[in-house]
């Protein structure tokens, strides 16, 4: 990430530019560290299409703060930023994070081994499992390993048998279903 500008904010945002790329802005929060510098705490960022992986990838925080930290100007603003109270955030940490530690929601067992006695029954529990988790996040064979206690390979292992015994629809490569 090519920085061309660090702006301040009279609303306590820094306003960052960089080079390149289709990210459009890069706003930042940040608070005092412990050696008298900044860290960024809260970060907003706005694309000019679709916001990928890649995009996110690109973005530095530690380069965001080392520039910051490097400016007395920058530094100086950055901590006066963090005193002023911004609405919309304040609204925001008022309200319920979601958590995806464990989105299990329905009154189904949870996930075990299988024990070898029925295992159509068993991927038939895979299935469901995986459907619900899929609705939470795009990450459902690292819940369902998480919630059986097994390796994530051997998760995914289970989901490609489930599909196979049609207790599942054939996947798609990049994105769960």
């Amino acid at each position: 990430m090519n920085l061309t500008a660090i702006s301040p904010a009279p609303d306590g945002w820094i306003a960052v530019e960089r080079e390149g790329g289709d990210l459009v802005a890069v706003w930042v929060r940040c608070e005092a560290d412990e050696h008298g510098g900044v860290v960024v705490k809260q970060m907003m960022i706005h694309a000019a299409s679709r916001l990928t992986a890649a995009t996110l990838r690109s973005i530095s925080p530690g380069r965001i703060e080392a520039t910051i930290n490097s400016s007395e100007l920058l530094r100086r603003a950055a901590l006066d930023g963090a005193r002023r109270s911004d609405p919309v955030l304040r609204r925001l940490q008022q309200g319920k994070v979601p958590s995806y530690r464990k989105p299990r929601t329905s009154g189904r067992k949870p996930l075990r081994r299988p024990d070898g006695t029925d295992p159509n029954a068993f991927y038939a529990e895979v299935a469901q499992a995986y459907r619900e988790y899929v609705n939470n996040s795009n990450r459902p064979a690292v819940f369902i390993a998480e919630e059986a206690g097994v390796p994530v390979a051997t998760a995914r292992r289970w989901i490609s048998e489930a599909r196979r015994r049609n207790k599942l629809p054939p996947g798609e490569q990049g994105r769960a279903r």
